[in-house]
C-alpha cells in the first residue's frame, strides 16, 4: 500500500540492482547520464551496480537479485520469464596480420567463424556473450578467446517478464527504455 500511495504522489524510495556487462557505460550507451539523471530526479533511491559476465547476470535477474541488465546473449529467443531488448547491435571484428591468408581474396572485408577453427583467438572470458558466440560456432576447438565478423551478438537490456518489482525500478527501466532504444 506504501508503495502504491509512494508511486502515485511520485515519491520514489528504495533500491534498485542495475547490472553492467564490462564496456556497457560507453558513449553509445549513455548509462552514466540516465542514471544521474535518475538520482537527481530520485535522490531516495539506492542505485547498487554490479558488473559481471552476461551469464551471472541472467541468472541474477531470473533469481529476482538484478532487476534489470545490460548485457550480451547469444540466443535470438529470451529465456523463459525474462523480456529483452535490443540496445546495440555491432559485428564481430578478427584483427589480422596485413598479408594474412584470411585476407584473401584482396579486399575481402567478412571472415566466417569457421576460419578461425585452428587459429588461437583473443577473447572476452567464458560467460560472455562475444565468448559463447565463438565457442558455439566453431566447436571443433574451444578457443581460448573470441569471433569475428559478420556474427552479431547483440548488447540487451533483460528483465523479469512479469517487471521489475519495485516502482523505481520501473521507472528506471522506462528511462532505460527511452534512452537506449
Amino acid at each position: 500500500m506504501r508503495h502504491t500511495a509512494e508511486e502515485f504522489t511520485g515519491l520514489l524510495r528504495g533500491q534498485i540492482a542495475l547490472g553492467l556487462v564490462s564496456g556497457a557505460a560507453t558513449h553509445e550507451f549513455d548509462v552514466v547520464s540516465v542514471l544521474a539523471d535518475f538520482h537527481d530526479d530520485h535522490p531516495d533511491v539506492e542505485i547498487a551496480l554490479t558488473e559481471d559476465s552476461s551469464d551471472r547476470m541472467l541468472a541474477a535477474v531470473r533469481a529476482g537479485e538484478l532487476d534489470i541488465a545490460l548485457l550480451g546473449l547469444t540466443d535470438e529467443e529470451p529465456p523463459p520469464g525474462i523480456s529483452l531488448r535490443m540496445v546495440i547491435d555491432e559485428p564481430l571484428v578478427a584483427v589480422v596480420l596485413p598479408g594474412d591468408a584470411l585476407l584473401a581474396p584482396e579486399g575481402r572485408t567478412t571472415v566466417p567463424l569457421a576460419a578461425l577453427r585452428d587459429r588461437p583467438l583473443i577473447s572476452l572470458p567464458r560467460g560472455t556473450g562475444v565468448r559463447r558466440a565463438a565457442c558455439s560456432t566453431v566447436p571443433a576447438r574451444r578457443p581460448a578467446s573470441g569471433p569475428a565478423s559478420p556474427s552479431r551478438r547483440p548488447p540487451r537490456r533483460s528483465w523479469r517478464t512479469d517487471g521489475p518489482t519495485s516502482p523505481a525500478a520501473r521507472v528506471l527501466l522506462g528511462r532505460l527504455r527511452t534512452a537506449l532504444g
